[in-house]
């Protein structure tokens, strides 16, 4: 458990950072039901605040090294769809669309991200993302020993079992971990979850703003 959060989780965020630079619950109504999904879904994979972070550092950025490849409200749009406002909206957009897949798959899941699974998956990816930013690993013990065992457990239903698969996806993270593989395999499947992830988010900003992908390649 130790090295996996240590490696898995730690190489998924990192990466997408350096790209971007079961218990079932009550009912509720639809509205209600999406936004609280919603809620956890962008508290467990916090990619909005590191967007936040990272446009703070500078006024161009993503674009930062050819500002002029796109017009000043071109920019804006950006800016605003990889915003943490931005990021939640198109999670919004993802669960709204899950949720009427199936209802009572989303109150089970809200349940599990509820029982810890949310917390502590938000902890681990905010201490890799400091850990790629400032070089100084993160004592991933320290985090662990803040959590209770239902928390643990929680978490560990969310990455492993396979009734949570479907939520995996929406989380972004897909099979980033799997108790079969190495530490090296788990590593390299965290760096590419991270990557795929922030890929589609930039890919669904620009289209957003009718940016073409050529940008990318100047």
């Amino acid at each position: 458990m130790t090295r996996f959060a240590r490696r898995c989780m730690t190489a998924l965020v990192a990466s997408a950072a350096g790209l971007l630079m079961a218990l079932p619950a009550a009912a509720e109504p639809a509205g209600a039901r999406v936004a609280r999904l919603t809620d956890l879904v962008v508290e467990t994979v916090p990619m909005g605040e590191v967007l936040g972070r990272l446009a703070a550092t500078n006024p161009d950025w993503p674009l930062q090294e050819n500002p002029d490849l796109v017009s000043a409200g071109q920019l804006a749009c950006l800016r605003d769809e990889l915003s943490e406002g931005g990021y939640r909206r198109m999670k919004r957009t993802e669960v709204v669309a899950y949720v009427a897949e199936d209802a009572a798959r989303a109150d089970a899941d809200i349940a599990l991200l509820e029982a810890g699974a949310a917390w502590m998956m938000r902890q681990l990816m905010l201490a890799g993302v400091e850990e790629e930013r400032t070089g100084i690993p993160f004592d991933e013990a320290q985090i662990m020993a803040q959590a209770s065992e239902a928390q643990l457990g929680a978490f560990m239903q969310m990455m492993t079992g396979e009734e949570q698969a479907s939520l995996r996806v929406l989380l972004g993270i897909g099979e980033a971990y799997d108790a079969g593989r190495s530490a090296d395999e788990n590593e390299a499947a965290g760096e590419q979850a991270g990557g795929d992830l922030a890929t589609r988010i930039v890919l669904k900003a620009m289209a957003n703003c009718s940016i073409p992908t050529s940008v990318l390649f100047n």
